[in-house]
């Protein structure tokens, strides 16, 4: 997982310029994060759970894979890994679809604890 964060900011070095200012507005250059800390990085969280929708922790179809993409309801197989129509645009690391009016949106589907639902 942590080399799919490793990966993502390095495609994307705007979203790592904007964790980093909001990494510093709240805890500064003197400190680290803790937890205290948690409510206050909500971009940050919200970076975390892009990057286990983007990169799957554990590879799932490995020795199987569609050959051609295939939609089945509410489920899309895009040649090998499954993505579900929760998210637009699946193929885009973008961390504020997780965030609605400055809060976690609730209302996204996690990407860790919901993996099995079908919305």
């Amino acid at each position: 997982m942590l080399q799919a964060v490793f990966v993502a900011l390095t495609l994307h070095p705007h979203i790592q310029n904007k964790a980093r200012a909001k990494l510093d507005a709240v805890v500064g250059p003197q400190r680290l994060p803790d937890f205290g800390d948690e409510d206050a990085l909500v971009y940050v969280r919200a970076l975390i759970k892009e990057a286990l929708r983007w990169h799957i922790v554990v590879p799932l179809g490995v020795p199987h894979r569609t050959i051609a993409d295939d939609v089945l309801p509410h489920t899309c197989w895009h040649h090998g890994h499954v993505e579900y129509l929760a998210y637009e645009d699946p193929d885009e690391f973008r961390p504020e679809r997780f965030i609605l009016d400055g809060t976690l949106n609730r209302k996204i589907q996690d990407p860790v604890w919901s993996r099995q639902k079908v919305p």
